[in-house]
């Protein structure tokens, strides 16, 4: 072979190496990762889904999505952040379905708005989150929902229909907009305070985040 060949075959092999490379850190880079940066999320208002105290120190506002993996395990640490601050802690749960790539993700943000619609929002979001592998994949997954509204006693026939209700669906594409609007593309999205972060690796880093928020008030 001659040289000129064989630099050639080297060029190509570094290039498809180089292509190799990027592609598996894409695939292996979380939605959630991408640089914080937007400081203009609306403000708390009456019709927002909201636990906590209203004096809270730290209010969190997240963007997510039921079907979303690493919302679930963000749900899980957030539980525990809600037991451990208690009263200097309020949270708020804006709908964010990536039903590009979830097929379950609007149906379970209309079963979850419409639990709430009975009282029972954030007693149905637990449910959902800690069940995730339940219903995550199924085609059948708005009977298992159905299930989960039985047994927080809700009235199903009013449950069937605010799920498939105009009001409902529009509840959840404006607030998906609005995320939109401000540049939000990935799942989850969390403002402390009204500032963007990187979301945190673990427990004892949110809980830092939290505490130090909390110690400038």
């Amino acid at each position: 072979m001659k040289t000129k060949e064989i630099a050639i075959w080297f060029i190509v092999i570094a290039v498809l190496i180089g292509g190799l490379w990027l592609l598996v850190s894409a695939v292996n880079t979380p939605l959630s990762q991408s640089a914080p940066g937007i400081t203009n999320v609306p403000g708390v208002s009456k019709t927002d889904l909201v636990t906590g105290s209203p004096s809270a120190k730290v209010t969190l506002i997240e963007y997510a999505d039921f079907q979303c993996p690493a919302c679930a395990v963000m749900h899980a640490t957030i539980k525990q952040l809600q037991g451990g601050f208690k009263d200097n802690l309020r949270l708020v749960y804006r709908f964010f379905p990536l039903t590009n790539i979830h097929q379950n993700s609007l149906i379970s943000a209309q079963v979850a708005y419409a639990a709430g619609l009975q009282g029972k929002f954030w007693e149905m979001f637990d449910m959902i989150f800690e069940n995730q592998d339940s219903w995550s994949d199924s085609s059948q997954a708005k009977s298992i929902f159905t299930d989960y509204a039985k047994k927080l006693g809700l009235n199903l026939n009013k449950f069937t229909s605010d799920i498939n209700s105009d009001s409902t669906k529009k509840f959840i594409t404006d607030e998906q907009n609005e995320g939109l609007d401000l540049g939000i593309n990935a799942t989850p999205t969390i403002f402390i305070n009204g500032k963007e972060i990187q979301n945190p690796a673990g427990y004892e880093e949110f809980k830092k985040l939290i505490q130090d928020e909390i110690n400038k008030n």
